[in-house]
C-alpha cells in the first residue's frame, strides 16, 4: 500500500501546482493490451512528458515502458521518474531521477 499512496500523494501534489499558477493539465495513464502501464502522461502542444513514480531511492529500469509512446504521432520530451532520491540527476540519456521533495 506505501507504493500506492506515494503515486497518490505525487500526482495530486503536481496536480495542485499547475491549479496553483493558473495552468491547465492534461493528464493520463497509460496501459495497453500487454500491460505496459506508465503512472503519469502530461501531454501539451510540446509533446508528451512520461512521468514513472517509484518509492524507492534507485530504481530499476523504471523508465522501461516509455518506449510504448513512440507509437502516438506526439513529440516525445525527456521523462522523469519521482522517486526517493536525494537529489536531480540523469537516470540515462532520456530520463531524469527526480526527489519527491521538488514537486
Amino acid at each position: 500500500m506505501a507504493g500506492s499512496f506515494f503515486e497518490t500523494f505525487a500526482i495530486s501534489e503536481i496536480i495542485k501546482s499547475y491549479y496553483n499558477v493558473g495552468k491547465d493539465l492534461n493528464l493520463y495513464y497509460y496501459r495497453d493490451i500487454d500491460k505496459k502501464e506508465i503512472d503519469l502522461l502530461i501531454v501539451n502542444a510540446e509533446g508528451i512528458y512520461p512521468i514513472e513514480i517509484k518509492k524507492a531511492k534507485n530504481p530499476n529500469d523504471a523508465d522501461k515502458n516509455f518506449r510504448v509512446l513512440s507509437k502516438f504521432d506526439l513529440p516525445q520530451k525527456p521523462g522523469i521518474i519521482i522517486c526517493m532520491a536525494d537529489e536531480l540527476m540523469p537516470y540515462n540519456r532520456d530520463t531524469w531521477l527526480c526527489p519527491i521533495s521538488l514537486i
